[in-house]
């Protein structure tokens, strides 16, 4: 099936999801094979698909095509190549029949423990949010961070001797005018750097996090006060005079940034305490027995001969 073919048919399921002009749920969605090998989706299947899929997924397939095709193509390459597998009888050796009985077992009790173990409508409450984000505000801290601008002055590493001395002619002209009394760095910026995206905005880089600084620039630019310029720094591509504008001090991420993180966190933490409780809770009621000894001997042992 051609790659738009493919997209169409996500764009279908999407539509379908959303509830608006939705085709039949029996319409063919996608299909691959020919003859006797011919295997096809329809709409139904699909959404099937979609309903055990994770809840990850599952989101993003209904917000975007693209995640939809795939999903659906997926399935198509796995139903084809089910088709060449049960054709040369693979489904019918033990070992193979042995895995699929274990998967089979591990969905169904995924499926059974995910039912039992489900956190409840509502949960987290506003106030559980509030109290997580308290007792762990120092694992949401958002690093110092630096308003920069910059004249730029490229030159590549494997530059000829020529072109370095013009970069160095240029930076001792720059310096010279940035400590003139006065002295107007954006409108410097915007005259002699060479980075034309940021020199129409008299250099301005933005915001940047400490974290998200090659190292050289962060030694620059760490121990300067506001409005004070670096000395060059030479990077791969050439050098930078930095310009620090102002600076934000490291502090804790705002709850509204870091909501559907905890909201998340807290979810997986309430089903896994009541996985471990169901399991508990099974276990005092049926008790397991192992013998030791002859697991140890089992380990031991020689492998058969094939």
């Amino acid at each position: 099936m051609h790659r738009q073919t493919w997209r169409a048919a996500g764009a279908a399921l999407v539509i379908l999801l959303a509830g608006a002009q939705a085709p039949a749920l029996d319409v063919v969605v996608a299909q691959g094979g020919s003859g006797g090998n011919a295997v096809t989706l329809t709409a139904n299947d699909a959404k099937r698909l979609l309903d055990i899929a994770e809840p990850d997924l599952r989101a993003q397939a209904q917000q975007d095509p693209t995640v939809m095709s795939r999903l659906v193509r997926g399935q198509i390459v796995q139903m084809l190549l089910l088709n060449e597998a049960r054709a040369r009888q693979w489904d019918q050796s033990p070992d193979v029949m042995l895995r699929a009985n274990q998967a089979r077992d591990a969905a169904i009790v995924k499926s059974y423990l995910g039912a039992q173990t489900a956190s409840p409508e509502g949960y987290p409450t506003d106030a559980d949010i509030q109290a997580a984000y308290e007792s762990n505000k120092t694992r949401f801290m958002v690093p110092r961070q630096y308003q920069l601008a910059q004249i730029f002055v490229a030159l590549s590493a494997n530059s000829p001797h020529a072109a370095e001395d013009e970069a160095q002619r240029k930076l001792r002209d720059i310096r010279q005018q940035i400590a003139k009394p006065k002295a107007d760095f954006a409108a410097i910026a915007r005259r002699m750097s060479d980075d034309r995206s940021t020199a129409e905005k008299g250099g301005e880089v933005g915001w940047l996090r400490e974290d998200a600084l090659a190292q050289p620039i962060r030694d620059a630019v760490a121990g300067l006060p506001d409005s004070a310029t670096s000395e060059p720094v030479r990077m791969p591509d050439g050098w930078h005079v930095l310009r620090l504008l102002a600076t934000k001090a490291a502090a804790p991420s705002a709850l509204a940034d870091v909501r559907d993180q905890l909201v998340r966190a807290l979810r997986q933490q309430r089903v896994a305490q009541s996985e471990r409780a169901l399991i508990d809770d099974l276990l005092r009621r049926q008790p397991v027995q192992l013998n030791e000894i002859q697991l140890q001997n089992l380990i031991a042992a020689k492998p058969s001969s094939p």
